[in-house]
């Protein structure tokens, strides 16, 4: 469906048209992640393969894990917080130079970890969460909005996560450097529970006057405290009775509070339902975290399920309807839209069955072929379609 365009309000305000990629935060850093996205995994996928020798900063696997982390994920998570802090608060975040200028320092990480070495790119990487946490804290506090003083706070968590890990990378501190990696990925699975649970009901309920929804307020105030202490015992004790019973009860939870939602009258809207599908992985990630053994099962299953399917699913649901909302269009889909958000669906499938089946490697290796060609046409039709949109002036031309 082709997208209605508002008429403009203010066209003789040239104030608002200047430089408009650096005019708000989602602009540079949705473009960034989806370029990003677009390029590593098939890049990962060359290495593993052995097609390719890659001169990362990291060992392959790891650059892999944590690229996808603190490269992609939270490029984006950056972009719609200078985003919705805005809002939240009425109060500026970083635009113009200090936008760029923090664009650029995630940018320099990347490329450092990507062809640097390893002292000189753990610094540089380092350095860009506290700077956003700074940036965000800022207008919260200035607002007092206690209600949101959490997420600066878990920024600066995975800023010390992503410490962390470095100190296992260099032998600093012992043990697996796979659990930061863990931690960081539960920590934002929290940030998730939090955000979706705010705006998925209210975009359901605005799209579909007289949807049938329900809210149970115990299961909202404890459902982030159960994800949270559920991620934890993955990061310590996967594979314990504790983590079982926990990863069943977070999987419970997130299912009774997702059917409240009303999934099923979504179908006909895809900006929707790709929020309400991608949700349901999270449930389906908690339940194979309760299922997995260590006779027969892999950790990189459920890991896959809630970073692949709930959170890159919740990403481009997401990257997408901000694009449209702040660049002044309707809140509908076109036909690219659509074809990314069932790209990636289909992206964690072909993702997840390798980890299922016992295949054979040349069998394996199609399947994941197949994963990151679809992966990266989700994202390569958001810059293709989105691109124009994000470096232009608002069609209304508002600011922002």
């Amino acid at each position: 469906m082709k997208s209605t365009l508002i008429p403009l309000r203010d066209p003789q305000n040239p104030a608002l048209t200047t430089r408009p990629l650096w005019r708000l935060g989602f602009r540079p850093f949705y473009l960034l992640a989806a370029a990003f996205a677009a390029f590593a995994v098939p890049f990962w996928l060359l290495g593993y393969s052995g097609q390719l020798h890659l001169p990362t900063a990291l060992p392959l696997p790891l650059w892999h894990a944590h690229e996808m982390i603190f490269g992609f994920i939270v490029a984006v998570i950056t972009g719609f917080l200078f985003t919705a802090v805005r809002n939240w608060t009425g109060q500026p975040t970083p635009t113009g130079l200090p936008l760029a200028l923090i664009a650029l320092l995630w940018v320099l990480g990347r490329l450092a970890l990507l062809m640097g070495s390893l002292p000189y790119a753990m610094w540089i990487d380092m350095s860009f969460l506290p700077v956003v946490a700074i940036a965000v804290a800022r207008p919260l506090w200035l607002r007092r909005q206690r209600r949101n003083y959490f997420v600066p706070l878990l920024l600066l968590g995975l800023a010390l996560i992503n410490a962390w890990f470095y100190r296992r990378v260099l032998a600093i501190s012992p043990g697996s450097r796979v659990q930061p990696l863990l931690a960081a990925l539960g920590l934002i699975t929290v940030l998730e529970t939090i955000i979706a649970g705010r705006v998925v009901p209210m975009f359901t309920r605005n799209a579909i006057p007289g949807v049938r929804q329900y809210r149970l307020e115990w299961l909202e105030r404890s459902l982030p405290l159960l994800t949270l202490l559920t991620m934890a015992s993955f990061v310590l004790w996967p594979f314990s009775w504790t983590c079982k019973i926990l990863a069943l009860g977070a999987a419970l939870g997130h299912a009774l509070r997702w059917w409240g939602w009303g999934p099923l009258a979504t179908w006909r809207k895809p900006i929707l339902w790709i929020l309400h599908g991608a949700y349901a992985w999270m449930i389906v990630g908690f339940l194979a975290m309760a299922a997995i053994s260590p006779q027969g099962g892999s950790l990189m299953l459920p890991v896959h399920l809630l970073a692949v399917g709930a959170t890159a699913g919740l990403i481009i649901g997401m990257m997408t309807r901000t694009a449209r909302g702040h660049t002044g269009r309707f809140l509908e889909t076109d036909r690219e839209d659509v074809l990314a958000y069932v790209a990636l669906m289909l992206a964690t499938v072909t993702r997840i069955l390798p980890l299922l089946l016992s295949l054979s490697r040349p069998a394996a290796l199609i399947l994941l072929s197949l994963s990151a060609l679809l992966w990266s046409l989700a994202f390569v039709l958001y810059l293709i379609h989105y691109g124009p949109w994000l470096t232009r002036p608002r069609l209304d031309h508002q600011d922002g």
